[in-house]
């Protein structure tokens, strides 16, 4: 009798493995999608008036693009002999769609904002030492990058993952990420007042080519292309590979979150150093201190309450939270806007 971790005896399965692994990341993906939608205000208008948040947000979301991307072309290139089994090396030189890669873009994504940043006289940053470090010393990408690395050598069908993760939600809630920052304008992402270059913004999209795909489908057809490759791959795998390809959906947005919670801190740190200042002695205080503080910014509401806030790194205890709440909750009252007013809405469905 054949064994069952076969493809060719692979009991039937009510689920596709798309929509397993949707549902085994149901949790974590609407974790993240909440962090991302309620974060993008403070990197655009008027919040600030260069792209030099998105510009540190998106340089380390690249670096795993560039790594699973980079890793893939790798297997691609040995071929058959390699230490990919023939099976797998099907799979992956089937799914492949080089319209799909997202590197290219990002690449000239990172290339035009540093110039943007370069000439309005705020570079990105270069170093740790810079009020928000660069990727490459970022720990959370750090541990996400060798983890993708590992996880890639020991079992090349976990791609599928990062494929379907990755490349898909591009397509859903990418959708809306993108109008809100096309939003902020021409002016923001490519700055001048000519009419020519506000049209060559219109087809180029220069800062924002990672959310854009090649012809006038603008993606569409790939995205068919690829959910029907992806499900033709599904004959081909095994029981316990589809489990390995579920179990590293779930890494993917683990890492994610740990991003993203790093990237929280890099904003409080730049944007509001004294609150980021809160002794460690009270971690409670300072985590109020840091999120009231973001809110503030992300609502209009500053003047008294703000400066209270950011003067809170010299008081610890209960008694001195409960007070700045209750002066946040005061300020935002008087506000001529409530609080989180300009936060984009919370998208349900950021993969498909």
């Amino acid at each position: 009798m054949a064994s069952d971790d076969t493809a060719t005896t692979r009991p039937e399965r009510s689920r596709s493995l798309s929509e397993e692994i949707n549902v085994a990341t149901r949790s974590a993906h609407t974790k993240l999608n909440r962090m991302i939608t309620a974060r993008l205000p403070l990197a655009l208008p008027p919040q600030t008036d260069t792209p030099h948040l998105y510009f540190v947000g998106i340089s380390h979301f690249a670096r795993v693009y560039q790594t699973f991307e980079s890793l893939w072309l790798s297997i691609l290139s040995t071929g058959p002999g390699s230490v990919v089994p023939p099976r797998t090396l099907s799979v992956l030189q089937h799914l492949h769609l080089p319209a799909l890669r997202r590197t290219p873009r990002l690449d000239a994504d990172l290339a035009h904002l540093s110039s943007v940043l370069a000439d309005a006289g705020r570079p990105e940053p270069q170093s740790a030492s810079t009020t928000a470090p660069t990727s490459a010393s970022s720990s959370a990408i750090q541990d996400f990058t060798a983890h993708i690395r590992a996880a890639v050598a020991a079992r090349p069908h976990v791609l599928l993952a990062y494929a379907w993760v990755l490349y898909m939600a591009l397509f859903a809630g990418g959708r809306h990420l993108r109008a809100q920052l096309r939003a902020a304008g021409p002016t923001f992402w490519a700055p001048t007042t000519t009419t020519t270059a506000t049209a060559r913004f219109e087809d180029r999209h220069p800062g924002l080519e990672f959310f854009y795909f090649a012809g006038d489908a603008d993606g569409s057809d790939l995205k068919s292309s690829f959910r029907s490759r992806f499900s033709a791959a599904e004959a081909l795998l095994t029981p316990s590979e589809r489990q390995h390809i579920v179990d590293e959906a779930g890494h993917i947005f683990r890492h994610c979150i740990l991003l993203v919670e790093e990237l929280d801190g890099l904003v409080t740190a730049s944007t509001f150093p004294l609150a980021a200042a809160a002794p460690a002695a009270d971690s409670s205080c300072a985590a109020f201190v840091a999120s009231s503080a973001r809110a503030m910014h992300l609502s209009g509401v500053g003047g008294a309450a703000l400066v209270a806030l950011r003067r809170a790194r010299r008081v610890v205890g209960i008694g001195a939270v409960v007070v700045l709440g209750l002066w946040f909750l005061l300020s935002a009252l008087r506000a001529p806007t409530p609080v989180l007013s300009t936060a984009t809405p919370y998208i349900p469905n950021f993969v498909v």
